[in-house]
């Protein structure tokens, strides 16, 4: 039987060592601050979503949780950020719907969508609303469409990521209305110009808009889904009153870089799951027009490539191109 050489066993023993650490390491997590990026700036409805999620999760683990909002361009500089980050679960990243649908909207970009991330949980869908300035001239759906056609490039709607962009490009698409796109840094702005009359219509969800709504200061319109919301039962779908087709959520879910452990991935997932069940959280998510989701690694994993997939398809389709 052959025996070791000193230096054999010297690296022996030093791997079972490191390996010992990192185990001892994961089972510590976390033992200091986690940054939560939000690719989107203060005041929106991701803002507040990461900031009710950040607070519980703090209160559970006894260490802050920063929220660092990293807004621009079409999200992809705060999720540059996470995916160059350490592995070590100290940096995760809220991200949404935006995520999945650049993959396919931008060739060219930072990050591989599918490769450099280990996702972690999906938290919440809630429905895109049409909601237009209450002084416009249109009512309903239909007579939006109208308008539209009746004034050719008169009209305008707004955006401040890819999927919203894309929420108003299938419409366009959909409807054969000729109106123009206007992009914004973020969606308390996109908002703002709605209210104000400096935009014609836009879509947002819920979360960003119910104060807004419920003051009388934006008119809903349509749902983005192919059912009716149960936030807004008496507001019909798009695909039923002159829109075909129109079907599309919005997701929120959050992620870590590549090569997240599996320890800390599974120890960040229970805690969300346990957040997200909490009664004043649930109802929190709810009032905002979201419902949301359980899901494990995995499943968050295959919900993201079936994203990939119908994104893709409606990218390549209707001929969308960033603007």
């Amino acid at each position: 039987m052959k025996t070791l050489s000193r230096r054999a066993l010297a690296s022996v023993l030093i791997g079972a060592a490191s390996l010992a650490g990192a185990v001892a390491s994961h089972a510590a997590y976390p033992e200091k601050p986690i940054r939560l990026v939000v690719p989107f700036p203060p005041g929106g409805g991701v803002d507040v979503l990461a900031r009710l999620l950040g607070e519980k999760l703090s209160t559970m683990w006894g260490q802050p949780v920063v929220i660092d909002n990293k807004p621009g361009a079409d999200t992809q500089i705060g999720t540059a950020a996470v995916a160059q980050s350490p592995p070590d679960g100290y940096t995760i990243g809220l991200l949404t719907s935006a995520f999945s649908i650049n993959k396919a909207l931008y060739p060219n970009l930072s990050y591989d969508a599918a490769r450099d991330f280990t996702p972690i949980t999906g938290i919440a869908q809630s429905p895109f609303y049409l909601v237009a300035w209450p002084g416009l001239d249109a009512k309903d759906v239909p007579s939006l469409i109208a308008l539209a056609k009746k004034k050719p490039g008169a009209l305008n709607y707004s955006s401040s990521g890819s999927d919203g962009f894309l929420a108003g490009e299938l419409m366009k698409k959909a409807a054969g209305i000729d109106v123009v796109h206007v992009r914004y840094k973020g969606t308390p702005p996109s908002v703002m110009a709605v209210m104000s009359g400096e935009i014609s219509y836009s879509f947002f969800t819920l979360l960003g808009i119910k104060a807004h709504v419920d003051a009388g200061k934006l008119r809903v319109l349509g749902v983005s889904t192919a059912t009716r919301s149960k936030d807004m039962p008496s507001v019909p779908p798009l695909a039923e009153v002159g829109v075909p087709g129109y079907d599309m959520a919005v997701w929120f879910g959050v992620l870590g870089p590549r090569d997240l452990p599996p320890e800390i991935t599974a120890r960040l997932n229970d805690a969300l799951q346990k957040i997200l069940a909490m009664p004043d959280v649930r109802q929190k998510i709810e009032s905002l027009g979201a419902s949301p989701m359980k899901q494990t690694p995995a499943q968050f994993r295959d919900f993201l490539e079936a994203e990939y997939g119908k994104f893709g398809a409606v990218v390549r389709e209707n001929k969308l191109r960033p603007e």
